[in-house]
């Protein structure tokens, strides 16, 4: 087989594993409503990371954290 042969025959097997996925495989999440969370984790966990490394150094990075989590509760109530 040579090697034009190589890739046509593995771009059917790859379109012949495309055309017969299960349809158990779970379908991609609404990142409209689980992005939010992350954020917040992101968020959260950047203040502990300042923390950990000195507040003094990382302040800057911690304001905008700390910032964007009054910014999200304040949309909350």
């Amino acid at each position: 087989m040579d090697m034009l042969q190589q890739v046509i025959h593995t771009f059917k097997l790859n379109v012949l594993a495309v055309e017969n996925v299960p349809e158990s495989i779970r379908p991609l999440i609404n990142l409209q409503e689980v992005l939010p969370f992350y954020r917040f984790t992101d968020a959260f966990n950047a203040i502990g990371w300042c923390k950990r490394r000195g507040i003094e150094e990382h302040q800057d990075f911690s304001q905008e954290r700390v910032a964007y989590l009054n910014v999200l509760f304040m949309k909350e109530g």
